[in-house]
């Protein structure tokens, strides 16, 4: 019985630490202000987490960034499809993926993400000057 307990034991601390490692952190994101630019992404998306891992080396100052999850959220999903009416140059949802960032002062998409580094590089430049 103890040796089973042991093993217990040994087992969960494993699957603690590996849970620990293999965690994704989240761009940093503030739900307290109003929202320059929307991010919709999606888990497992490899192109999602180059504009997260660049959000989170480079953070926007004086600009409100949030993300949304819309593969498993559907409330995320129908979100973005509504910024999308607002964005001519998609005609639906079922055109687009993701990453896909809506400029809500603008009203514009930015799909891709290399169009959506740009964008956030030429704040950071807009910034330095």
């Amino acid at each position: 019985m103890k040796k089973i307990l042991y093993l217990f034991i040994v087992v969960s601390v494993f699957y603690l630490f590996y849970r620990q490692l293999t965690a994704k952190s989240s761009p940093p994101a503030s739900a307290s202000c109003q929202p320059d630019m929307i991010v919709y992404w999606g888990e497992g998306c490899s192109h999602c987490e180059v504009v997260k891992d660049y959000v989170n080396n480079n953070p926007p100052k004086d600009y409100c960034l949030i993300f949304k999850e819309v593969f498993k959220d559907q409330q995320n999903f129908s979100e973005m499809k509504k910024s999308l009416s607002d964005c001519p140059e998609y005609a639906s949802a079922d055109q687009v993926g993701v990453p896909l960032a809506f400029l809500t002062r603008e009203k514009k998409c930015l799909l891709g993400d290399q169009p959506i580094i740009d964008h956030l590089s030429s704040l950071i430049q807009d910034n330095s000057k």
